[in-house]
């Protein structure tokens, strides 16, 4: 009865823990805007998702990773709807039908004829009908693969389902892969209505006789040289093995394969030099009333900076002393960061935003999973170089995860090494995602957690958007009517520096960056959302935004400083990396550290790989730590199994020897019964006939059981697991 008790105790405490912890997630998602988003009235969840934000936006462009080709790709569909919603006006939002379902999270009514479409006569009625004839209807900037456009290593069977494990397709197959991405008819609508042109002369050069000959001769140069603003990375299942690098044989094949996928110029140096990486600047729009402001304090809207995480990667290993880019990259890098991203002679600075994209994850190490973290030296180097060439205004955007992030490292580890808050923004997962994984998904945030940098998490299918914006009404504001006169100076006179140089602070200010994170399966509707000026990324105002907060990051994203009653985020102890230069000399640089608290998961995902498996990757580690388990609930049970097994053999066979020692004494004792009690020697005729025949009795009993004894020794293993479970209710009598 007392043990009983105990075991009800002991539950009703662990259902109280539960609910705590369950009532503290719930909280936690309504601090954030949750409770906003869905709430009952409509027009709540309009004006959390932002379809109230009175803002204009200057340039939009939007970037994806991991799709199958082979999948359903209605999500282009909702990427249309919301590039056409983000960038028009708040009564425009308001009267559209589909920019209303799209903030509501609920489905729109489709028009016949316009999936995959940015046509304005379907989203937008409040345009007439007029479709999407000029450049000025056409929402995006550029669209930007980050990973796994397609899945090489993957069995191409239309199902969606789970496939863990990677298959070795042919290079033929895997040709027929991108053709059908690329030639999809949904795809093709999305980018000659959504997606802008190429500054001119790019993207207009023949394939040449190659092309003419074959038009899915893949393994030629530009077969089918791309008019729109499509660029692009690659990562590990685009490129031909998972979490492969320079050890894959194929990937120049299958290089050309992905540029002309992207649609590259056949002037593209991608098609002489190894490596995918490369530099788009995106211009700013025309018909902005904005954008010639912005000109003369920025040559450029958006700058892509694309590197190749997977061509020259080094083995991963418990050493963390391999490289990802390769010098050749590095040099390339350097090199852009120099020219490219500097501020011009005539005081203008390179891009408004400077967008580095990646692969792989850079700032969120928290998963045990393929990221920066596993080279920190190589993360430390590109920090370096950024604080060197004193490049301003960067974000990070990646993929790979499956998963959609928004993160921002507010702290004093960011402030040393960066001088300014370090902030990146994750897309992963259209065709599929870590929800595929069921219950177990649900758990990441529980799982790993990363309050100081994780903004919030979203583990369903997914794209991003990236925007530059201002306040509706922006030119009558003093800062806005400031700008207006400064930048009618600098034209009238060019030479003066002083003037441009008051110009920037200004339009850093009053220019934001608006970072979103879109749900697929909630029809679109934004989830996650970060909003900033782009002073925060500036080495003038940076500082200012130490310790800073998002209270909101489900509805709106504002960034607000931290109070100036507040203390600002304690000091870190930063330590040093040594770094190569670029000139076959060494450097030391500040070390970027990783993040805290370190989940548990990830600790022993890391330890396991430092003392078990030292050769190869953390995913790894993680799978053969998992193979392990495995092959351990197996093998126990059946030690286990075949140890009682061998017990209780051990035991009859005992059983069996203590029997044949009884035999004599039984004998002994019955040729006693045969005497008198006497002991003369006289026959005693009255009891000798029992006595002869119980003695009769017990040597059949005796030979009886030897052979019973015989015959369950050599009846083998199985019968004696059998016996295990049947149990020994029905044994021989006696």
């Amino acid at each position: 009865m007392r043990i009983r008790r105990k075991k009800l105790l002991y539950l009703l405490a662990t259902a109280f823990l539960v609910v705590l912890l369950l009532a503290r997630t719930r909280r936690g998602d309504a601090d954030d805007g949750t409770a906003a988003l869905v709430h009952p009235n409509v027009a709540v969840r309009l004006s959390a998702a932002g379809a109230d934000a009175a803002a204009t936006t200057v340039a939009q462009s939007v970037f994806i990773s991991c799709n199958r080709h082979d999948r359903d790709q209605g999500y282009w569909d909702l990427i249309a709807t919301a590039a056409v919603c983000e960038g028009a006006d708040v009564a425009t939002r308001r009267a559209s039908a589909a920019c209303r379902a799209l903030y509501a999270g609920e489905p729109a009514a489709q028009v016949a004829g316009t999936t995959g479409s940015c046509a304005a006569g379907g989203k937008l009625p409040r345009l007439g009908g007029r479709a999407a004839g000029g450049e000025a209807d056409r929402p995006l900037d550029a669209l930007v693969w980050l990973g796994d456009a397609i899945y090489a290593d993957k069995r191409a069977d239309g199902r969606k389902s789970l496939q863990l494990f990677q298959v070795s397709n042919p290079l033929p197959l895997v040709k027929t892969f991108w053709v059908a991405q690329r030639r999809s008819p949904i795809y093709s609508t999305f980018r000659e209505t959504c997606v802008r042109l190429k500054p001119s002369g790019a993207g207009t050069s023949s394939g040449g006789a190659a092309a003419a000959a074959d038009p899915d001769d893949y393994y030629g140069t530009a077969v089918d040289p791309e008019r729109r603003r499509i660029y692009g990375t690659w990562d590990d299942h685009d490129m031909g093995k998972n979490d492969g690098g320079r050890e894959y044989p194929d990937r120049a094949v299958t290089q050309r394969f992905f540029l002309n996928f992207l649609g590259a110029d056949r002037a593209d140096p991608r098609w002489e030099h190894e490596g995918v990486y490369t530099f788009h600047p995106v211009p700013f729009p025309d018909g902005d009333p904005l954008a010639p402001l912005l000109r003369e304090s920025y040559r450029h809207a958006m700058c892509f900076l694309l590197l190749d995480v997977r061509s020259f990667r080094d083995p991963p290993n418990a050493s963390r002393l391999g490289d990802m880019l390769g010098g050749a990259q590095w040099a390339w890098l350097e090199r852009r960061l120099a020219t490219d991203l500097a501020d011009g002679a005539d005081g203008r600075r390179g891009c408004a935003a400077v967008l580095i994209g990646s692969g792989t994850q850079f700032m969120m190490d928290v998963l045990p999973a393929e990221n920066w973290g596993e080279f920190p030296a190589g993360r430390d180097r590109l920090l370096g170089l950024l604080r060197q060439h004193r490049t301003e205004r960067v974000v990070f955007l990646t993929g790979d995860i499956h998963m959609g992030e928004l993160a921002v490292d507010f702290g004093s580890a960011a402030q040393q090494v960066l001088g300014y808050p370090l902030v990146e923004a994750t897309s992963s997962g259209l065709t599929h995602s870590a929800s595929d994984y069921g219950a177990l998904s649900k758990l990441v945030q529980l799982w790993f957690p990363a309050p100081r940098r994780r903004l919030h998490i979203y583990v369903k299918a997914n794209f991003g958007t990236v925007r530059l914006t201002a306040a509706a009404d922006w030119a009558h504001t003093s800062r806005g009517q400031l700008a207006q006169r400064l930048a009618q100076h600098v034209r009238e006179s060019p030479d003066d520096g002083a003037a441009r140089q008051q110009l920037h602070p200004l339009l850093d200010a009053m220019v934001n960056l608006s970072l979103g994170i879109f749900a697929v399966q909630e029809h679109g509707r934004p989830v996650i959302r970060l909003t900033f000026p782009l002073e925060m990324l500036s080495w003038r105002a940076g500082a200012d935004y130490a310790g800073a907060a998002v209270p909101h990051p489900r509805a709106g994203g504002t960034v607000h400083r931290r109070p100036r009653a507040s203390p600002p985020p304690p000091a870190e102890q930063l330590g040093t990396t040594e770094v190569p230069d670029g000139q076959g000399r060494t450097r030391w640089v500040l070390h970027y550290p990783f993040t805290t608290p370190v989940p548990f998961l990830t600790w022993l995902a890391r330890f396991n790989q430092r003392h078990l498996f030292p050769g190869g990757s953390i995913p790894r580690s993680v799978v053969r730590t998992l193979t392990f388990c495995i092959e351990m609930c197996i093998f126990v049970p059946v030690a286990a199994l075949l140890l009682c097994v061998w017990r209780r053999r051990r035991a009859r066979r005992r059983q069996r020897l203590a029997g044949g020692t009884a035999a004599p004494r039984l004998r002994q004792r019955g040729d006693s019964g045969l005497l008198g009690s006497s002991g003369t020697g006289n026959f005693i005729d009255a009891p000798a006939a029992p006595t002869i025949a119980g003695y009769g009795k017990v040597k059949r009993h005796i030979v009886g059981t030897t052979e019973a004894s015989s015959t369950a020794a050599g009846s083998g293993v199985m019968d004696e697991v059998l016996e295990l479970f049947i149990g020994e209710g029905k044994q021989k009598q006696v």
